[in-house]
């Protein structure tokens, strides 16, 4: 087998790092205190970074890419090293659109909304009393 390396780009890294991203929100939602429980298998076969090598071999670069992801901070492995995780780090890397990352500060960041939701219910009720 030859060296395949040259095939891993970082847009692949990126597009790999968002499909972890993307089956995580699926399942959970954008709750990041989940991260944990969302185990990846080195084994999984994720289309969106199948290599075509020849006409007849394919090459999933899972691993590889999972390995140059760990380095990165943005998965960590299991201990047994046949899974691993998206980190917290990761996965706000691999927000991109707007809604997703006002999603993630809203779930960050319940106390805020907690508070403003008090203040607008103290506000009603003198609101209310004039």
């Amino acid at each position: 087998m030859s060296n395949k390396n040259h095939l891993l780009t970082p847009h692949l890294e990126e597009k790999f790092l968002k499909e972890l991203h993307r089956r995580y929100v699926d399942r959970y939602g954008h709750l990041t205190h989940k991260l944990d429980q969302y185990e990846f298998f080195t084994t999984e076969l994720f289309e969106v970074i199948k290599q075509k090598i020849t006409d007849e071999e394919y090459w999933y670069p899972t691993v590889d890419l999972a390995q140059s992801l760990e380095k990165k901070g943005f998965v960590r492995f299991s201990e047994n090293r046949l899974g691993f995780f998206l980190t917290e780090q990761g996965y706000k890397f691999a927000e991109g659109s707007w809604k997703d990352k006002a999603l993630s500060w809203l779930n960050s960041n319940q106390g805020v909304i907690a508070a403003g939701a008090f203040i607008v219910a103290i506000a009603g009720l003198f609101a209310g009393s004039c």
